[in-house]
């Protein structure tokens, strides 16, 4: 049943993949990235994404395959099934995938989840490695604090190359094993594991099924309401901060005007009505941070052309949403604010139309 939910999981992934590449991609020729020096930063979408070209800015990739083998002087941001990352890494890398292989210097932090990740004796982390997975092989060297937390059933392999300078925390039901030479500075301070295969399949399934359901929400306002969900997208986009407090006030006043008036017969039937408005209200505002999430990054892609599908924009920003919502510890944290957001851009255009409405004509 694991196997079959990760299976779905990927699918869409590299569905989405495939999709925002198709959108994005220019139907003429694209450049050979083996050839030449690429300046800025670089977005790349599509099955097989292969980088041997020097990069002097930032590196975002989604595809079934990553391939990144040319010096990097930004971060790294990468999505997919099967990662590899030869070339050294100037800033940070930060990966969501399958099985990932490193083999170059990072010059900051590496922050990965995958169900495996190899280390080889090349890399060298500059600063801190945190993992979250099932299988880990670490033969590098890292100068900063190590943190690693594994699904049961798993397997952690320190081998004999590896020379770890901080600290290192394991949430694992497994013990380490751990090559004679190893060099570890600190005793490793291990824990009981936080997940098992089964709790992680449930949470998964979850997943998906959240993701699908707010992808179907917002196809049906992208359909219908093409106009006002445009509208709403650009607000949110201009004053956040506005926006968060406008979200805030109608998360907690509507409630309590409900309670209010359910202490009264006569209220009831209202207070009912008022209720279920809000929580349809309340659990369709993120379609709105997914379709502002879309365009912000689609724009940033190419600035020069025009975006031309709304179902696009909405792929993209919702699948990036539902990753940050997945996220341990901060993923409830990015629900909370997507959520206050969104309410806040659907606030300040009822608003708006109200203020229009009451003009003299």
């Amino acid at each position: 049943m694991r196997k079959f939910l990760v299976v779905i999981f990927f699918g869409a992934l590299f569905v989405f993949g495939s999709v925002v590449f198709a959108a994005t991609s220019e139907s003429e020729a694209r450049p050979s990235f083996a050839e030449q020096k690429l300046g800025g930063d670089l977005f790349r979408f599509d099955d097989v994404v292969e980088i041997s070209a020097p990069v002097t800015g930032d590196v975002y990739a989604v595809g079934r395959e990553v391939v990144l083998r040319g010096p990097i002087d930004g971060d790294v941001v990468v999505l997919g099934d099967n990662i590899t990352i030869s070339g050294a890494v100037a800033g940070s890398v930060r990966v969501i995938g399958n099985t990932v292989h490193m083999q170059g210097a990072v010059g900051k932090n590496i922050s990965i989840a995958a169900r495996e990740l190899t280390l080889d004796p090349e890399v060298r982390i500059a600063k801190n490695l945190s993992f979250v997975g099932q299988f880990i092989t670490l033969a590098s060297t890292i100068r900063g604090a190590t943190q690693i937390v594994l699904v049961s059933p798993a397997e952690i392999k320190i081998q004999k190359s590896a020379v770890i300078d901080g600290p290192v925390t394991l949430y694992a039901s497994e013990a380490p094993i751990v090559d004679s030479g190893a060099l570890l500075h600190t005793p490793i301070e291990r824990h009981d594991a936080l997940w098992s295969a089964a709790t992680t399949g449930d949470v998964i399934f979850n997943r998906i099924i959240s993701f699908f359901s707010l992808l179907l929400i917002g196809l049906v306002f992208v359909h219908l309401l093409p106009r006002p969900s445009l509208v709403i997208a650009s607000i949110m986009n201009t004053k956040p901060w506005n926006q968060f407090l406008w979200g805030l006030g109608f998360l907690i006043l509507p409630p309590l005007v409900a309670i209010l008036l359910g202490f009264t017969v006569i209220g009831l039937p209202l207070a009912i009505m008022i209720g279920a408005l809000w929580a349809i209200v309340v659990y369709s505002a993120r379609v709105f941070v997914g379709l502002t999430i879309g365009f912000m990054v689609l724009s940033h892609v190419d600035r020069k052309r025009k975006i031309q599908s709304l179902v696009v924009v909405l792929l993209m920003g919702t699948m990036l949403l539902a990753i940050g919502e997945s996220l341990p510890i901060v993923g409830p944290i990015v629900t909370i604010c997507a959520t206050l957001w969104g309410l806040g851009g659907i606030m300040t255009l009822l608003r708006t139309l109200s203020i229009h409405q009451q003009k003299p004509a």
